[in-house]
């Protein structure tokens, strides 16, 4: 059986500023932003090379050990350029685009990933799979075409 949970009439709810560093207090907390989101690519890159940890800590040339931390979160010894060199190393392009910000906000860093489109500016889509009953042979046409002969 569920237990529901009830909070108490003196507790309070305090909204974020959008930013978890920011709202641990880091100061830096738009840099620590800019190398998690480039370590989050590392970690789909290492992956979808199908990459062990040792593989891909010899292609940028550091320890396994000291990757495993990377990977974990734990990137306060690492550059936000040393990120972007180990990215091409494992044979990722890395595109800054330098662009007028709007009056209404300050100026900002920001990681784009791998599945975004620079292009358009926009989200893609993740590609939905047909559903087999709208999928059509082509023997399923001809025969549409022969049933029903109008006159």
């Amino acid at each position: 059986m569920k237990q529901s949970k009830v909070l108490e009439e003196n507790s309070s709810v305090e909204i974020g500023h959008g930013s978890v560093y920011a709202d641990l207090g880091y100061e830096n907390y738009p840099e620590m932003e800019t190398k998690a989101s480039l370590v989050m690519e590392i970690t789909k890159a290492i992956k979808k090379k199908r990459l062990t940890q040792s593989q891909a800590a010899e292609i940028f040339n550091i320890s396994q050990p000291k990757l495993s931390e990377l990977l974990k979160g734990r990137f306060r010894g690492y550059s936000v350029e040393r990120l972007i060199h180990f990215l091409n190393e494992i044979g990722q392009d890395v595109d800054i685009i330098v662009k007028n910000k709007p009056r209404n906000r300050p100026a900002r860093l920001r990681v784009y990933h791998s599945n975004y489109d620079l292009s358009m500016c926009t989200m893609r889509r993740p590609h939905r799979p047909i559903k087999q009953s709208l999928i059509r042979s082509p023997r399923s046409r001809r025969d549409r075409a022969q049933k029903t002969p109008k006159s």
